[in-house]
C-alpha cells in the first residue's frame, strides 16, 4: 500500500476503534518494508504507526508497543526517536523510572546532535517524570537548564514546558523561577491553550 494512503487511513481506523483492520494493514506494510530493507518507510511511517496503534488499544498492548519502539530506535537512531519512546513510557506505560533513563539519554544525544528542540522537549518531560518520583532536587536542576535554554534563545517549540511548569508550581518547586519563565514564554507561545496557561502561571501569587 502507498505510504501516503496508509498514513491517512490508519489514524482514522484507530480513532474509529478498528484496531484489527489497522493492524492487518500495518503488518502487511511492515513485512513488505522489512523485506525490502526500506529504513525510511519503517522508521518514519510504519513503526511509529504500529506504536501508536498498540498504545491506543484498550488496554494498551505495551509489550508490542515497546517492541516496535525499540525497533524504531534501531532503524532511526536519532535522539528524537528516543524522546518518542520516552513519551510512551511516561504517558502510556506510566513507568517513570524507565522514562527518566530514556529521557536523560535523549538529552545527552540531543546535545551531541545539536538538536535543541529535542533537548528542550526531553527536559520538559524529564522534569515531569522526576516530580512524579518526588525527585525534586533533580527537577530543579532540569528547570534551571530549561531556563538557560530560554535565556540563550535556543530553537524550540514553546509550550512543551507548560505541563512541567504547572507541576513544579503545584509542588512548590522554584515558584519564582516558574513564574519568571512563564512570563517570558507566554508571549512567544503560538498554541492558544498553552499561551493561556502560561499567562495564568505568570500571574503574581495573591
Amino acid at each position: 500500500m502507498d505510504l501516503r494512503v496508509l498514513s491517512d487511513l490508519v489514524p482514522d481506523l484507530i480513532i474509529e476503534g478498528k484496531f484489527e483492520e489497522a493492524e492487518s494493514k500495518l503488518l502487511d506494510a511492515y513485512q513488505e518494508a522489512s523485506k525490502q530493507k526500506d529504513a525510511e518507510a519503517l522508521g518514519e511511517h510504519i513503526l511509529p504507526m504500529l506504536v501508536q496503534l498498540y498504545c491506543s488499544q484498550e488496554p494498551p498492548n505495551l509489550i508490542k508497543a515497546e517492541a516496535f519502539a525499540r525497533e524504531r530506535e534501531q532503524v532511526d537512531a536519532r535522539a528524537y526517536t528516543k524522546l518518542q519512546t520516552a513519551m510512551m513510557l511516561y504517558h502510556v506505560a506510566r513507568d517513570y523510572p524507565r522514562a527518566v533513563a530514556k529521557l536523560e539519554d535523549a538529552v545527552r544525544q540531543g546535545k551531541a546532535e545539536n538538536d535543541d528542540g529535542t533537548v528542550y522537549s526531553s527536559l520538559s518531560v524529564l522534569g515531569q517524570a522526576l516530580l512524579q518520583l518526588d525527585r525534586k532536587t533533580e527537577a530543579v536542576r532540569v528547570l534551571k537548564e530549561i531556563e538557560q535554554m530560554v535565556l540563550a534563545k535556543k530553537s524550540f517549540v514553546v509550550g512543551d514546558e507548560t505541563l512541567f511548569l504547572e507541576s513544579a508550581c503545584a509542588h512548590g518547586v522554584e515558584t519564582p523561577t516558574v513564574k519568571r519563565l512563564a512570563s517570558v514564554l507566554a508571549p512567544e507561545c503560538r498554541d492558544p491553550e498553552f499561551k493561556s496557561r502560561l499567562r495564568a502561571l505568570a500571574e503574581p501569587t495573591t
